[in-house]
């Protein structure tokens, strides 16, 4: 009913998004049983960090072993600011990743539900359901106990999560900072990131690649999405639904930009639902 379109309890098309986005991180935790050790799911803008001398492999193999019935680590998801300058990048080679310019939020400042938002390294043979931050079934042992989701707070790695445009996430009259943490372990990962990405670009006829307007349409579509995100449907997103469950086909018609985009197919197949999602029908 058309009355209904973006209300998350009575239309079904405003829980497209989500039910997506638990599809394909079922079926990439499906492919990589037996194929890998541990699995993180993390959008583009979530950066895994370890802080001190350790390695985050090492570290979630140092716990594995304390802990033999651990099928997730769960770690802080830390909402940080940092300055984009994309309008320096006419080609691939211009690229920086200006880590120096991050500023952690004080956790005072953000939004309550991403104040308590955790990030997941899985042990994809051991996990049977979750979604972006929460665990709800794993497999049993050969003892018939399940396997356990470990919380490595203390370990001192978590993700942070360089939010371009924060959306509601923070009210800007009440910002501050985390002037505790160790910024200069952060420059020094910059350091190493450059110097890995300029030995990928050398000689590459792609490092050359002339990207502008690139920089700018980016922005714009960045800024597009963002304004999808608070209006789900064409509907204001309000205090009962305050989180977009917006399809990429509902987003589609925001962009401004006139540039064509080319679509991946989906990993999976559906055999099971062959529904219109975006399709409403009046009365």
């Amino acid at each position: 009913m058309v009355n209904f379109r973006g209300d998350y309890w009575t239309d079904p098309n405003a829980r497209v998004f989500r039910h997506a986005a638990t599809a394909f991180m079922h079926d990439c935790m499906l492919r990589a049983r037996s194929q890998a050790k541990y699995v993180a799911n993390v959008d583009m803008d979530d950066l895994p960090f370890c802080s001190g001398d350790g390695n985050i492999g090492e570290r979630l193999e140092e716990e594995s072993d304390k802990k033999p019935r651990a099928a997730q680590f769960i770690a802080q998801w830390i909402l940080s600011q940092q300055k984009q300058d994309w309008e320096t990048v006419e080609s691939p080679k211009n690229v920086r990743f200006e880590l120096s310019s991050v500023r952690i939020l004080n956790r005072n400042s953000i939004r309550w539900d991403y104040r308590v938002s955790k990030k997941i390294f899985h042990r994809p043979d051991r996990v049977i359901h979750f979604d972006m931050h929460r665990v709800f079934k794993n497999e049993q042992n050969s003892e018939g106990l399940e396997y356990e989701a470990v919380d490595i707070s203390e370990l001192k790695i978590f993700f942070l999560h360089l939010r371009r445009f924060e959306r509601d996430l923070i009210t800007p009259k009440l910002i501050r900072f985390n002037e505790s943490f160790d910024y200069s372990q952060l420059i020094a990962l910059n350091h190493r990131m450059t110097t890995n990405y300029a030995i990928r670009m050398r000689n590459q006829a792609f490092a050359e690649k002339i990207m502008t307007p690139w920089a700018h349409e980016a922005r714009m579509i960045m800024r597009n999405l963002e304004q999808c995100r608070r209006e789900a449907f064409g509907t204001r997103l309000t205090g009962r639904n305050r989180m977009c469950q917006q399809s990429s086909s509902g987003c589609q018609g925001m962009l401004t930009v006139g540039d064509r985009f080319h679509f991946a197919s989906m990993t999976w197949l559906d055999l099971t639902h062959t529904a219109l999602f975006n399709s409403y029908v009046e009365s």
